[in-house]
């Protein structure tokens, strides 16, 4: 093993159960278990819907980490809690993947901008690698508002895999 591969102990993946995410997964948890000193991070993010009132904490207050187990927070927004419904499904998914195929995951639930989350979820866990996958959003879009993927390779503080 070489050393740059020797120094990647943290492995975060962005995670919204599409095509693109689940083979982004598929990577991080092979290279897991080729690197057995490092750890998995599984990030969702489930963008604030548009009735979010302006100065909810959520939209107002910066990242916003819900917890997986717990009930909505009393600040928390109604129309966030059933936002965040689905980022709770994709985790659970991520979970029962990881647990079949034996790594150990820690898991991260945020709401906003999913290119910025997942970057700063990813600082805040420092990460060493960080694995998402490619969308498959028609060209035009992409040309227009960026695909995630490319957001946060432009931006990332550390080395970006994009899953195809």
């Amino acid at each position: 093993m070489n050393a740059g591969a020797a120094r990647i102990k943290r492995i975060a993946v962005a995670y919204d159960d599409s095509a693109g995410a689940r083979t982004a997964l598929a990577r991080a948890v092979a290279l897991t278990s080729i690197l057995p000193q490092a750890r998995l991070i599984v990030i969702a993010v489930d963008e604030v819907p548009e009735r979010v009132p302006v100065f909810a904490p959520a939209a107002s207050g910066g990242p916003r980490r819900i917890e997986l187990s717990g009930e909505p927070k009393d600040d928390e927004p109604a129309a966030t809690t059933g936002a965040v419904a689905h980022g709770r499904e994709w985790l659970r998914s991520a979970l029962e993947y990881t647990q079949r195929h034996g790594v150990t995951t820690t898991c991260e639930l945020h709401t906003g901008h999913p290119a910025g989350q997942i970057l700063i979820v990813a600082r805040a866990a420092r990460a060493d690698l960080l694995v998402i996958g490619h969308s498959r959003h028609p060209e035009l879009h992409n040309r227009v508002l960026g695909s995630t993927a490319e957001q946060v390779a432009r931006h990332a503080f550390c080395s970006v895999l994009i899953a195809r």
